[in-house]
């Protein structure tokens, strides 16, 4: 078979029998891909594109399909892919979808939410808070009833472009979408437009919702608010409104998962001889802990629930001992503990056990 008589099918990577839809997917991917504005300047690319295009009209019309499977290249009048990029409608019309269908299209609904960020406090995400947030929005003119039009009734579509807000511009062998000169790819026919808000049929306004901030709420979580985000023109109903929480940082207490972890001072003889510690926690009381006697700096000890989140999948509170000593001292707190150390010994039994580890890693 000659080179401009390649078999469709296998330009465009589909079985003889494929579906109809598989064989469209598989000619919208190869043609966004070969597009020559994916590829400037690219005449392989070109070529391979109009190969693609003239492929499909082939196999992508069912009754050229039916000849094409019977007669082979003579169905379809001998020209094989010799005669270059087809011009058919539905050609077209795909491309048209790839490459930028009008804004305007019904089957196209405008983007109307609105993302903002939030910032929370650290105790506000671990207890769980009310937020009041303010923020600008697009609303309807009210003039117009933001219909953008001087008698606040719904705009009437292009007459040039129909309402597409996209007109085919051709260049060459291929036809491009380009916005309607005479609605600006707006779609619809503006000419008497609202005297207020100029045919946009919207104004920036204040608006604020109150959210509710769930316990433990993460970092970067985001929350959706319906009907909170931007109307647009002839809609009258707005998109929604997703807010980013963000959390700011507590100088006592670091987040872990749920688990919330703080180091708590502690003197060295409540360490040494045991006793208790007050601890604060998030909900705001404060707890008393127990501290056993001989525990070391870095102890750590673990209040059940006291963490972040919600019920029984709270997390706990990790309390760290941090054993402080005491910078200055009295004639007489020195004497004791000189006192004190002289029944110690010399060598402390941990004292001759870390010596005796350094010493077995030197043989």
């Amino acid at each position: 078979m000659a080179n401009n008589e390649r078999d469709p099918y296998a330009v465009l990577g589909v079985a003889r029998d494929a579906d109809p839809k598989v064989i469209k997917k598989a000619y919208r991917k190869l043609a966004a891909q070969f597009h020559p504005d994916q590829n400037p300047d690219d005449d392989a690319a070109e070529d391979r594109f109009k190969e693609i295009a003239a492929a499909y009209s082939i196999v992508g019309d069912s009754e050229k399909r039916a000849r094409y499977d019977q007669f082979g290249h003579a169905g379809d009048g001998g020209g094989g892919f010799a005669s270059g990029f087809p011009a058919g409608g539905e050609i077209f019309s795909d491309l048209f979808d790839m490459f930028g269908r009008g804004a305007r299209d019904n089957q196209q609904e405008p983007d109307l939410s609105l993302r903002v960020r939030a910032r929370i406090s650290f105790l506000e995400m671990a207890r769980g808070a009310e937020k009041t947030i303010r923020y600008k929005r697009l609303e309807a003119c009210a003039p117009c009833k933001g219909q953008g039009t001087s008698n606040a009734r719904q705009a009437p579509p292009c007459g040039q472009c129909g309402g597409r807000g996209q007109v085919a511009a051709q260049r060459g062998f291929f036809a491009f979408p380009q916005a309607c000169s005479a609605c600006k790819g707006e779609g619809v026919d503006l000419s008497k437009p609202c005297s207020s808000c100029r045919g946009k049929g919207l104004r920036e306004a204040s608006n604020k919702v109150t959210l509710r901030i769930p316990p433990g709420i993460a970092d970067g979580s985001r929350l959706r608010v319906r009907d909170g985000g931007h109307f647009a023109r002839g809609n009258a109903k707005p998109g929604h409104l997703m807010v980013e929480v963000s959390v700011a940082g507590h100088k006592f207490f670091e987040r872990r998962d749920k688990n919330l972890h703080c180091e708590i001072p502690v003197h060295f003889t409540t360490a040494a001889l045991g006793g208790s510690l007050e601890v604060p926690t998030v909900d705001g009381s404060m707890l008393r802990m127990n501290v056993p006697a001989a525990s070391q700096n870095g102890t750590e000890f673990r209040l059940r629930g006291k963490g972040v989140g919600q019920g029984d999948k709270r997390g706990h509170q990790i309390v760290r001992l941090k054993i402080e000593v005491p910078r200055k001292l009295t004639s007489d707190q020195k004497q004791a503990l000189e006192r004190f150390a002289q029944t110690l010994g010399d060598e402390p039994a941990g004292e001759k056990s870390f010596w005796k580890s350094i010493a077995d890693l030197l043989d």
